[in-house]
């Protein structure tokens, strides 16, 4: 599966008192080396209101350009303050190969 997109699914909840718009700016902001990475097909950015839950979504051409993506947010100016901003223990990040389209 080595050669097959690869697609990333990041659930980013966010630590008390930061509101809204610092999220999404926050958001814009850790994906802004993303298209740059070789290998990047896409990005989407989803939010649930009720308990502040963010959804990043990705599409890599394979699992190596998913891996040197992170490397590049590390690359951030300011990437540490940004990352701060995240709770950590709540939110998730996964990797997985499309095995169906039913």
């Amino acid at each position: 599966m080595a050669n097959k997109q690869a697609h990333e699914i990041i659930v980013v909840y966010f630590k008390d008192g930061i509101d809204y718009k610092e999220q999404l700016e926050t958001m814009k902001q850790i994906g802004i080396n993303s298209s740059k990475t070789e290998g990047f097909v896409s990005r989407e950015i989803f939010y649930a209101e009720p308990d502040n839950r963010w959804v990043d979504y990705f599409i890599w051409r394979d699992m190596a350009a998913a891996d040197e993506s992170i490397e590049n947010s590390k690359k951030i100016p300011g990437a540490d303050e940004l990352f701060a901003k995240i709770d950590q223990e709540k939110s998730v990040w996964s990797r997985y190969y499309k095995v169906s389209d039913k």
